[in-house]
């Protein structure tokens, strides 16, 4: 009867609605279901490594591969070691469908010459705040072991949990004796549940009439102006959330500008290696042609134009006023120069058309890292030239800094066959010591400081993309000059970036991903305004924002909270920009130059 109906009515108008609605409800529910398949594929670790977003990677001689030949169910990871000291982890954050009192994680893990091997959750409220935590050997070196952690943490609203593995030593040269550990068939339960996870479909946008809507320069700087949060603090820090949008950037510079001319800021600093800020500070202090800071830039990824109109304004700024801006970097990655101070001494003097052979011995007590000898001959001696305080204090902290990074891998990101170890938090705390020094030592009273970096790095938690623990930049400065430290986020909603791709070359014009419903970004969006500045206590909770750093990433969203910072810059629309034509876009030339210009100056190579 039913196919008889069927027969009859299958032409008629209402009949072809109804039918539409069943096949996109079915749609619907296929395209849900696949979606929570992909989501229990990466909890059962069945998907490759490079393949899903969920889980974040850092390894050190070692690296993690999918197997199916040794495995509890289907597939599974395997953390492979290859040297001495192996350590390898994976951690994930990950944001609940509401508030939960019980929380179950479980894990099967089979291990071989592994010293250590850890899992470890940690369950935060809304604002990030630390609930309770707890972790759980899963040593099982003769068979596959089941591993549960149950943890009764009411009003958790947000997970973190790591998988650890370290072998200290590497007691044979045979493979099958190399340390392993093998992760299958993770298991969450909350309040009894399987787990709902709490995200949405990012979606890639080609918006072509965006353009239209970037928001003048002049009325940027009108909006800046009548910012009331300026006044107090002494310290302000302005965090891009995407390493690449020339939007934000000159969102950035025309605050800056404002603070030097109304605020009394007489120092910035800046994402960039410390020896690379004081040619920095050189340029705007003296009449150095800009090609020699030009040369000195090859690798980073700036908005030129931009950056010089900076420089040459503070240069300007500083001929026609007696207090001097200064510009320094506070960072430690490095490109092409040695941070030991004699290297920017040695060209400098150089460049000045100066000889002096006592520099030679100066250069003997860095070779031979007799640095405290280094600095007491530079306080001693007039040969340098220096008669400016701001800069033997700089030379005297470079020697400082390479003091503190004997150990440190600037390039570990860069050079794949490398087998020194980066430090994880190293950065970032070499990264507050240089911002510690500058405020402390160089800045007056009543004078503030501005700084220009990631938001990863200066907002007041820990780092983005990083393990929970590891404390970012604002996090130490924050706990130290406490009210005096005041983040603004620089977020932009919709656009473009300029980055690296995955393929890893540099893409002048990458597509901004249509902000998630539970983002800031989102939330600002839905105000329809080209500008707009607030105080995030004026917001509501949020919990995502988007990161983007150094390189492209497949989900450009990350899990954190609006307590981070305190305040917001928020551009509707952004474009990225375009590098100088001889500029090397992708790794392999990048790496290529950098060799040529060290062994051009008499230095190393940093690449194999």
């Amino acid at each position: 009867m039913s196919i008889f109906v069927l027969q009859l009515y299958y032409r008629h108008p209402l009949f072809l609605i109804i039918m539409k609605y069943i096949i996109t409800t079915l749609y619907c529910l296929i395209a849900f279901f696949s979606h929570a398949q992909n989501f229990s594929d990466i909890l059962g670790f069945e998907t490759d490594l490079n393949k899903q977003d969920f889980w974040n990677y850092k390894s050190t001689k070692g690296h993690i591969s999918v197997v199916d030949n040794i495995a509890y169910n289907g597939k599974a990871w395997c953390f492979n070691g290859s040297g001495s000291n192996f350590h390898t982890f994976i951690y994930a954050y990950l944001n609940l469908s509401g508030k939960a009192d019980n929380i179950k994680l479980s894990l099967y893990s089979l291990t071989n010459n592994i010293d250590k091997a850890w899992l470890k959750v940690w369950c935060l409220d809304v604002n990030e705040k630390i609930l309770k935590k707890d972790s759980i050997s899963i040593i099982a070196k003769k068979k596959w072991q089941q591993n549960i952690i149950q943890i009764l943490s009411p009003g958790t609203e947000k997970l973190y949990i790591e998988i650890e593995a370290k072998a200290d030593d590497l007691k044979t040269a045979s493979t099958l004796l190399k340390p392993k550990m093998f992760v299958d068939s993770m298991g969450l339960t909350v309040n009894g549940k399987e787990i709902e996870l709490k995200s949405e479909e990012n979606v890639i946008v080609h918006n072509k009439s965006w353009n239209a809507n970037i928001i003048p320069d002049s009325l940027l700087e009108k909006h800046i102006h009548n910012i009331e949060d300026f006044s107090s603090p002494s310290i302000i820090a302005l965090g891009e959330s995407i390493h690449g949008n020339g939007s934000l950037t000159q969102c950035a510079f025309t605050t800056i500008k404002y603070l030097i001319r109304e605020q009394n800021c007489r120092l910035v600093l800046l994402e960039i290696n410390f020896e690379l800020g004081l040619w920095f500070n050189e340029y705007i202090s003296s009449e150095m042609e800009i090609g020699e800071l030009e040369k000195r830039l090859v690798g980073y990824n700036f908005d030129f134009t931009s950056f010089f109109d900076l420089l040459d304004w503070i240069r300007q700024y500083n001929k026609n006023n007696d207090r001097k801006v200064i510009v320094l970097g506070m960072d430690i990655y490095i490109f092409m120069l040695n941070l030991s101070g004699f290297d920017y001494l040695s060209e400098l003097l150089k460049i000045q058309g100066c000889k002096h052979d006592s520099v030679q011995i100066f250069s003997v007590y860095c070779k031979k890292k007799e640095y405290e000898k280094a600095k007491d001959y530079i306080v001693r001696n007039d040969f340098l030239g220096i008669d400016d305080t701001v800069k033997r204090k700089c030379i005297l902290r470079a020697i400082d800094l390479k003091q503190t990074q004997r150990n440190f891998n600037p390039l570990l990101l860069y050079n794949q066959n490398s087998d020194k170890t980066l430090i994880e938090g190293d950065r970032d705390f070499i990264q507050y010591q240089n911002t510690r020094f500058a405020v402390d030592s160089l800045l007056c009273k009543g004078e503030k400081a501005v700084i220009y970096a990631h938001l990863g790095h200066v907002n007041k938690r820990n780092i983005f993309g990083g393990r929970l623990y590891i404390p970012s930049l604002g996090y130490y400065l924050n706990q130290y000059y406490k009210d005096n430290y005041y983040v603004i986020a620089l977020l932009v909603g919709k656009g473009t970036y300029s980055n690296t791709d995955h393929r890893g070359s540099f893409n002048p014009s990458l597509p901004l991903q249509l902000p998630p419903a539970n983002s800031l970004e989102n939330l600002l969006l839905e105000q329809n305004v080209p500008f707009l500045f607030t105080n995030t206590k004026f917001l509501a909770e949020t919990y995502s924002g988007r990161n983007i750093g150094m390189f492209s990433h497949k989900n450009q969203f990350y899990p954190y909270n609006k307590n981070r910072f305190d305040a917001v810059m928020f551009l509707q629309y952004g474009k990225g920009y375009e590098l100088p034509e001889k500029w090397p876009l992708n790794n392999k030339n990048l790496r290529k130059f950098i060799d040529e210009q060290r062994i051009k100056n008499g230095h190393k190579k940093f690449f194999k």
